[in-house]
């Protein structure tokens, strides 16, 4: 058995490609980072292409099922991205074509915190969906890609999965550090962890629940939060660069 390891994201693509797909339609975005850089890795044999609204991303997967029978994805960023999506892909649920629709969101922690652009994307596909479902963790993405599809494709319809950010990339510290007999992957995630803090602004829920509670506007909010988030990520830097040196 081969012991290598591959993000979520890859294996997503590969599972992808298992069913016969080859393209991708969509707009690159934050909350898919990492289904985005899995896109070019040499293992990755899926398409991506790149349109000027996530509407046309929609449609473009429902036509090409329709004038070739082949079935292709459409990706959309959390918001704005997952409203996008939905004139397409009631198209396609009105003329029983199978499409996957791959939605970005907030990373697990920050959903149901009315974080910046957040909505509850789910429900919005209830009608038209025969297959809509939220990835709670890395490990389920593969197997929830492979339900979809089959789903869609059984039932001819849409499978709309919502993929938190940050699940896509999981899996990939380990291969980094696997030959790196000095290195801890714990304090690299620690580190990671650490330093996301820096620089934290508007995107934050918890910059939004600072502002509220002490009744700031948001230029004071910026000079407060956002100076103490990076004065906590450095120090956090500081201490597992500390506990490293101890430690390894």
């Amino acid at each position: 058995m081969s012991d290598k390891k591959i993000t979520a994201g890859l294996a997503a693509l590969k599972v992808m490609e298992g069913w016969g797909i080859d393209t991708m339609y969509g707009i690159p975005s934050g909350t898919l980072s990492g289904l985005m850089n899995a896109m070019s890795n040499p293992e990755n044999n899926i398409k991506f292409i790149q349109v000027k609204h996530e509407e046309v991303g929609s449609m473009a997967a429902a036509m090409q099922y329709k004038f070739s029978g082949k079935m292709a994805v459409a990706v959309g960023s959390g918001g704005p991205g997952a409203t996008h999506l939905i004139n397409g892909l009631y198209d396609a649920a009105m003329d029983a074509t199978p499409v996957l629709a791959i939605l970005g969101s907030k990373p697990s922690r920050e959903l149901g915190m009315d974080s910046f652009q957040e909505l509850n994307q789910n429900p919005m596909y209830n009608n038209i969906a025969v297959y809509n479902k939220r990835v709670a963790v890395p490990e389920q993405l593969p197997y929830m890609i492979d339900d979809a599809i089959r789903t869609a494709i059984s039932k001819k319809g849409v499978a709309v999965l919502e993929v938190p950010a940050g699940l896509t990339t999981a899996g990939i510290v380990a291969p980094l550090v696997a030959n790196q007999t000095a290195v801890n992957p714990a304090f690299v995630v620690l580190a990671i962890g650490a330093g996301s803090l820096a620089a934290s602004h508007v995107n934050d829920a918890g910059f939004w629940m600072f502002k509220e509670f002490f009744d700031l506007d948001v230029p004071q909010t910026l000079k407060i939060w956002t100076v103490l988030e990076t004065i906590i990520s450095v120090v956090g830097l500081i201490v597992i660069l500390i506990l490293s040196a101890i430690f390894s």
